[in-house]
């Protein structure tokens, strides 16, 4: 749906190495070819590797830094811009938006030095880009509101294209549905009258998505079939998946619950086969989307583990400090700018000028870092109150998001008092039932821990016991000596043969067999005994308890412990109990 910007700037970077390119596959691997090329030649082979490794942080960068480094070295600010704007792309694909907005600043910097208009053009737009994926909508469009201008007044189509398509996107975000379609509209055209069938489709889903929120259902659904089938043609895999998601939250408006199961369920099959980190994104759509179907089926299940999901991989793409990072970066670039501005008075003004500016200089500094520090702290404890609301009113939430839902509606469904009774029945039945089965669980897991530490305190009374009559056995006389020593053997050989814990590991098989299920899945290597011991640490059983239990010395178990935080790949920091309950 966005970043469209990010192939049209690529494409341009690397023009001038396209002829160069035919001969070798990977210029940037051979070190004699390199060592051939220009200055120049070289610096766009590396920009040329960044983009081939584009879904390798590691990687992408290294080869934008060496194209960086060589630019700087060889004092080629052209190429330098270049770079800077290279790395800016890489950042925000990965979504590091801070070390995006500063090298785009440098790179937009680098080409108002050299005059060169569309460098800057491109810079604004990767800028555009940083502010609208950080939520900062309303100074991302403003962004695109000007680039808009320049594209038309310049006469140039295409990238009136992306851009029209770009602000479409910031009304949506703003819940100006009827604009955002008038732009979506007018994108659609313009890419029609170039031939453009992957901006088409692009735009065809975006109409389609603001149809659905105005409840233009069948509109919608119309816009969204079209725009799949020609992602289809095209052979693009997420773009396929994004149209699904769609019409899979378009039937869910409608309520046709089913078929919102069915086109999201394929969505997300489509999806998952895709490497690219832009997935995350439409999963996190088709999360959000499957929990909404599911609570209005009634299917708590599976609407608790699609919003369990649907959090944890938000969290990763959008997060509070990623955007609090952009404004730190933002105001870090202003005070570097302001420490050149003063190092360039230093060499041009006479000493008193010199000290009088560097004072203001200083002046200024201190006021930008106290303002930095202050809006460090002012974010610091908006998140810390932002997540303490979101942990207290995770239900307000979902009740307010419904609330709006019904408002936009109203016009067409108007429910009955018995229909709302009705509703508020089956959902505090379903609570009762969450709350029993719930309560099931715990009592389960009480018995399970009741007959660990029964089993526990059995093998310790026999261990006990047969301590004893060793010592009694070296104290006794030598014709009482035989029979001590049969008693030793019998409760040895019952100790050995400890049905009850064999017992109590059958039935810890059977009662766990979905996360023992799980847990063979994911590590198949792990041994009878090593999937015993996961379940007993589940258990939250002590290391002494598992020993006797298992009838193994305590040293026995720690190893056993050992070997298996190895098996599972697991950090010196992570906590073993706490990942086996997370599966």
């Amino acid at each position: 749906m966005k970043r469209l910007l990010f192939h049209c700037i690529l494409a341009l970077s690397l023009h001038s190495l396209a002829c160069h390119a035919q001969s070798l596959q990977h210029p940037w691997d051979d070190a004699a070819s390199l060592a051939s090329m220009t200055v120049e030649k070289r610096i766009e082979a590396y920009l040329a590797a960044a983009d081939f490794y584009k879904d390798s942080l590691l990687l992408s960068t290294t080869y934008g830094n060496q194209a960086l480094q060589l630019s700087l070295e060889n004092k080629n600010l052209l190429m330098e811009a270049r770079s800077k704007q290279t790395l800016a792309m890489i950042y925000l694909e990965q979504d590091l938006y801070d070390k995006a907005l500063i090298f785009a600043y440098e790179a937009l910097a680098d080409y108002q030095k050299l005059h060169d208009e569309q460098g800057q053009l491109l810079a604004n737009g990767v800028l555009g880009w940083v502010y609208y994926d950080a939520g900062q909508t309303e100074k991302a469009l403003d962004f695109h509101q000007k680039l808009l201008s320049a594209y038309q007044k310049k006469g140039s189509k295409e990238d009136v294209v992306w851009t029209t398509n770009a602000i479409g996107l910031d009304y949506s975000v703003l819940k100006n549905y009827a604009l955002a379609l008038k732009y979506f509209k007018a994108s659609l055209a313009l890419s029609r009258t170039l031939n453009q069938p992957e901006r088409i489709s692009a735009s065809l889903n975006n109409i389609g998505m603001m149809q659905t929120a105005q409840g233009l259902y069948r509109e919608g659904l119309t816009s969204l079939k079209e725009g799949y089938r020609l992602s289809i043609q095209l052979g693009n895999v997420l773009k396929q998946g994004e149209n699904l998601n769609q019409m899979g939250n378009t039937y869910y408006q409608m309520n046709k619950l089913d078929s919102a199961e069915y086109y999201l369920t394929k969505a997300r099959a489509i999806i998952t086969t895709s490497k690219a980190n832009a997935r995350k994104e439409k999963l996190i759509d088709n999360y959000e989307f499957s929990t909404k179907v599911y609570l209005a089926k009634n299917d708590y299940q599976n609407a608790f583990q699609f919003l369990t999901q649907y959090m944890k991989l938000k969290d990763e793409v959008i997060s509070l400090e990623k955007s609090n990072n952009l404004t730190n970066a933002l105001m870090v670039h202003q005070t570097q700018q302001k420490e050149q501005e003063i190092k360039l008075l230093e060499s041009e003004n006479k000493l008193k000028v010199l000290q009088r500016d560097a004072l203001a200089g200083a002046i200024l500094l201190i006021t930008i870092i106290g303002v930095l520090l202050y809006s460090k702290q002012v974010t610091t404890q908006k998140k810390e109150r932002l997540i303490l609301e979101a942990q207290q009113a995770l239900t307000q939430k979902e009740l307010a998001r419904a609330s709006l839902e019904k408002e936009a509606f109203e016009k067409e469904y108007l429910l009955s008092e018995a229909q709302k009774q009705l509703a508020q029945n089956d959902l505090e039945r379903a609570n009762l039932e969450k709350e029993a089965l719930q309560a099931n669980l715990d009592f389960k897991n009480s018995e399970f821990t009741n007959a660990a530490i029964h089993l526990s305190q059995r093998n310790e009374l026999i261990r006990s016991f047969l301590d004893e009559l060793k010592q009694l056995n070296l104290r006794s006389p030598s014709e009482s000596s035989s029979r001590i020593t049969k008693i030793i053997d019998h409760f040895s050989q019952v100790q050995g043969t400890n049905k009850d814990a064999e017992a109590f590991h059958l039935n810890m098989e059977a009662e766990y067999k979905d996360f023992l299920f799980k847990l063979t899945t994911r590590f198949p290597d792990l041994t009878d005994n090593e999937k015993r011991l996961c379940g007993q640490i589940r258990l939250n059983l002590s290391i002494k308890d598992i020993a006797s239990i298992n009838n193994i010395s305590v040293k026995s178990v720690e190893m056993a412990r050992y070997r298996l935080r190895k098996k599972l790949n697991l950090e010196h920091e992570e906590n073993l109990g706490g990942f086996l309950n997370s599966l």
